[in-house]
Parts: structure tokens; C-alpha cells; sequence
């Protein structure tokens, strides 16, 4: 073989060792820049979620607020109707022995609403831990859809 063959052989594997550097080293910043966008719409992500769990819960607080405001007012009110069944007249003792009924029946529609709204105010409060997943899985779906779109070149429409 002759000399300058084996110098160009050499220099061809040479700037094919650089050309093939060059090319990892562009995966490599495209990998990051993937995974820090991907990582920046993981973060939207949870924190939509977690704004949506908060607002949930700020719904919720007041209900239960105004289930225990009803509930002394219906205390108030079953005070006053005892004082009325102590006056004489049996109009009056119809009357409340009839606003005593619906009393009870107010508080028990009362203490289903609380009982049904318990459990939940219950578990986001003892266990944000359902929060947190319930973000990490819609995370995981959003960003999933993104992948797609940037996979298929298409523009996912905002629904905002």
C-alpha cells in the first residue's frame, strides 16, 4: 500500500471519529433540551392540579361551614318552639309539636349532607397523598399527549 492511501485512510477515520463525536453530542443536547421542556410541562402540570385540588377544597370548606351554622340555627330554633309549646292554647301546641317535625326532618337532611361530605373532606385532608398521585397521573397523561404531538408534528389546540 502506498503511502499517502494509509495518510488518507487515516484522515478519513478521523474526521469520521469527529463527525460521529459531533453527532452524539448533538443527541445529547437535544435529549436535555427534551427533558427540560418535558420536566417544565410535568411542573404545569402539577401545578394545575394542585390549584384544581385547592379550589376543590375551598368549595367544600364553606358547605361544611354552612352545615354547621344551620345546625345551631336549628338549635335556636327548636329553644324557641319549646317555649312556644309551654304557652297555653292548643293551637300553639299543634303548631309547634308541627315546626318540631320539620326540624327533625331538616336536621336529619342536614346530617346526610354532612355525612356525605365527611369522607371526602376527610381523606383530602388525612391523605393529600390521593392528590399527589391523582397530579402525577394526569401529569403523566398531559405529557404523554405532548410527546405524541411533537412525534406527529402536530399543534394540540389549548383549551383555554
Amino acid at each position: 500500500m502506498s503511502d499517502s492511501f494509509v495518510r488518507r485512510l487515516g484522515r478519513t477515520l478521523g474526521q469520521l471519529a469527529l463527525a460521529l463525536l459531533n453527532a452524539t453530542l448533538l443527541l445529547i443536547v437535544a435529549a436535555l433540551v427534551l427533558s427540560w421542556l418535558l420536566a417544565d410541562k410535568v411542573e404545569d402540570v402539577a401545578e394545575t392540579t394542585i390549584a384544581a385540588a385547592t379550589e376543590q377544597v375551598e368549595r367544600l370548606t364553606p358547605v361544611t361551614d354552612q352545615a354547621t351554622s344551620l345546625r345551631g340555627q336549628l338549635a335556636e330554633l327548636r329553644a324557641d318552639v319549646a317555649k312556644l309549646e309551654n304557652l297555653d292554647g292548643s293551637e300553639a301546641t299543634a303548631s309547634a309539636q308541627a315546626i318540631l317535625a320539620k326540624l327533625d326532618d331538616l336536621e336529619g337532611s342536614i346530617s346526610e349532607m354532612n355525612a356525605t361530605l365527611e369522607p371526602f373532606v376527610e381523606q383530602i385532608t388525612a391523605e393529600p397523598s390521593t392528590l399527589v398521585d391523582r397530579a402525577v397521573e394526569t401529569g403523566f397523561a398531559e405529557a404523554g399527549t405532548w410527546i405524541a404531538t411533537l412525534r406527529d408534528c402536530r399543534l394540540v389546540e389549548d383549551d383555554a
